[in-house]
């Protein structure tokens, strides 16, 4: 899928939401939080996501050439509808005019030419080892007394981890991207606070960080599956069980 197709899914769902239902309620149920409502930061989380895919596709279009003609007025809508200042109004604001000013038309069409820009599918196996993986990571940090700084850290890249996954469907692998590069690139510049809490740590604190470690490599693997231009690459996905050869070479 590419930014189009991803906004056209969204468009489509809207379109059998709820019409007389607050938009963040349709929110909530898009992002299979019906049963846990979603908080007004959350919600806002999301919305951002949605526009930045927004001005992605906007980007693209510009990139090959497309007249601006053909997706100007979609794009207008979009952000129309899909402003967080829209939140309390009913959905049925927005609804009838994306339908008449033909916004899944647009969509559809954008979808098809910026087809070479597709993502790869991630098959759902990886996705579910990842979210796994995500959980482990979360319940050692509850039950770990961990120092204070590599605490924030673990906790940083599983916070970042759980809004990736989170914003798949809005955004594809890029929020997965970015968590594997500002995880790597806090471990390149870690204080020696940080090193010595490692090095010296007790066996539990070594755990923690090679879990984590592993769960990065993990979301390396998967981000790459997704991606059909950026790689990680190997060494990477291989940060758990190398945790000695690589990531305490990068705590040096």
């Amino acid at each position: 899928m590419n930014p189009a197709s991803r906004l056209n899914d969204l468009v489509q769902f809207f379109h059998s939401a709820d019409p007389n239902a607050a938009i963040k309620t349709a929110w909530e149920k898009y992002m299979g939080s019906a049963s846990t409502p979603l908080t007004e930061d959350e919600v806002l989380d999301v919305i951002q996501a949605v526009l930045a895919e927004i001005r992605a596709m906007e980007a693209k279009l510009k990139e090959i050439g497309a007249p601006a003609n053909l997706y100007t007025d979609c794009v207008t809508q979009l952000r129309a509808g899909f402003s967080p200042t829209q939140l309390a109004a009913a959905w049925n604001t927005h609804r009838e005019q994306m339908i008449k000013r033909a916004t899944p038309l647009a969509l559809q069409w954008a979808a098809w030419a910026l087809s070479r820009f597709d993502e790869n599918e991630i098959d759902e196996e990886a996705m579910e080892s990842l979210r796994t993986s995500l959980a482990e990571q979360e319940k050692l940090l509850q039950e770990t007394n961990l120092p204070a700084g590599l605490y924030e850290m673990l906790e940083r890249q599983t916070a970042a981890l759980r809004r990736a996954l989170h914003l798949y469907k809005i955004q594809g692998v890029a929020p997965l991207r970015k968590v594997v590069t500002d995880s790597v690139g806090e471990l390149r510049t870690a204080s020696p606070e940080l090193v010595a809490e490692v090095k010296t740590g007790e066996p539990n604190v070594k755990q923690a960080f090679q879990q984590g470690m592993a769960m990065i490599g993990k979301a390396a693997e998967v981000a790459d599956k997704g991606s059909k231009t950026i790689k990680f690459g190997k060494e990477l996905y291989e940060l758990g069980t190398n945790f000695y050869s690589y990531a305490q070479g990068l705590l040096t």
